[in-house]
């Protein structure tokens, strides 16, 4: 794992910097002095980007010290610059830094001038141009989390790997599926666009299916009966779209509860039922509090299917997301494709596409984009 670290943990699955290497934490073993007396550092600046964290600490009023801080493979890394006067010593480390590994190895050779993710994105994400800092950066940051694999449904990883340019890994992925929810079908999406084996993710699939009573049974959850469904689908089984319609949908609304949730938006990933129920689809959207990234991944997904574009760019634009999500996937298929969301000019290119790669592009929001 290599990339940027926030003040105190690594962006990556189960590793953690000791909050003692930390400038300025409390009971910190590392310890500035500015001629000859310890300070405690203040943060005045902090920028992240995905390959280092840079931060800027006070020192004394006319002292500044700013850190350039990375993970190089297993290798925490540390560059330290000062400006301003005052002679600074360091117990716990050297004047100029720290290179500490999080496993016990040797932290020898590790650069933070070597830029692992920026060479990472180049090679495996779509190449996108827009007039928009704030959407390039955020492309970015979510390439990045699919970068550091942090935790979260295979379903909508899947979905994110879909757009990668060069995929690895499905296989185990798969393989190590827990049975929850349906990533059978994304995978499915997924192989028609890179080189996969999906032969034991069908044997998986039909087992879960097995598992939830068989191809004609409506599990008593609404979000499982979706899951199953799917599954069924993507194996030739029987479309169980009115079996669900009849078991959830009243009164307009798809629920399992006498209150509705997020999961009335589930079966609109998989059919449309009508002006009645996405009348009730909108006003169940509009009235919802989504809880997580993952919950309005979902609905993003639901909307985008549907083509309510009023409610999916309300939703996509205020979204900033800080855990697991399918934010590229949203972006890809609502944003650049669909045009649902004003975000301006735009071109992706390099975007994986059957057996070739194609480039979209788009002047603004409405109608599908141009391919090349």
């Amino acid at each position: 794992m290599s990339g940027s670290t926030a003040r105190t943990d690594v962006v990556g699955p189960g590793v953690t910097i000791d909050p003692g290497l930390v400038p300025g934490f409390a009971q910190a073993r590392v310890a500035f002095l500015v001629d000859g007396v310890e300070v405690t550092p203040r943060v005045v600046a902090h920028r992240w980007d995905p390959d280092l964290t840079e931060t800027v600490y006070a020192l004394t009023d006319a002292l500044r010290l700013t850190e350039r801080r990375g993970i190089r493979g297993d290798v925490l890394c540390a560059d330290w610059a000062y400006e301003g006067a005052g002679r600074v010593k360091v117990r716990g480390a050297a004047t100029t830094g720290l290179r500490v590994s999080l496993s016990g190895g040797s932290p020898l050779g590790a650069d933070l001038n070597e830029r692992p993710f920026a060479a990472w994105l180049a090679r495996h994400a779509p190449r996108l141009t827009t007039d928009s800092p704030a959407l390039a950066d955020r492309y970015a940051a979510q390439w990045f989390a699919v970068y550091a694999d942090g935790p979260g449904p295979l379903a909508l990883k899947l979905r994110e790997l879909r757009w990668m340019r060069a995929v690895s890994g499905v296989e185990a992925r798969l393989a190590g599926w827990d049975g929850a929810g349906d990533p059978y079908t994304p995978a499915i999406e997924l192989g028609e666009h890179h080189q996969v084996s999906l032969f034991a993710a069908r044997e998986a699939a039909l087992d879960a299916v097995v598992a939830r009573g068989g191809f004609g049974a409506v599990p008593t959850r609404l979000d499982q009966a979706v899951w199953h469904w799917g599954m069924v689908l993507a194996l030739g089984g029987p479309d169980l779209r009115d079996a669900v319609a009849g078991k959830f949908l009243h009164d307009g609304y798809f629920r399992d509860a006498p209150h509705i949730t997020w999961t009335a938006a589930l079966p609109f990933l998989l059919a449309d039922f009508g002006e009645r129920a996405r009348l009730g689809l909108a006003q169940a959207v509009d009235a919802l509090r989504l809880g997580s990234d993952v919950e309005t991944s979902w609905v993003l997904l639901a909307l985008a299917r549907v083509k309510f574009a009023g409610r999916f760019e309300r939703t996509w634009s205020a979204w900033a997301p800080v855990g697991a999500c399918a934010w590229l996937d949203t972006f890809f298929r609502g944003v650049v494709y669909d045009g649902l969301a004003d975000v301006g000019p735009l071109r992706v290119d390099d975007v994986p596409w059957k057996d070739e790669e194609i480039s979209w592009e788009r002047d603004g929001p409405g109608g599908p984009a141009r391919a090349t």
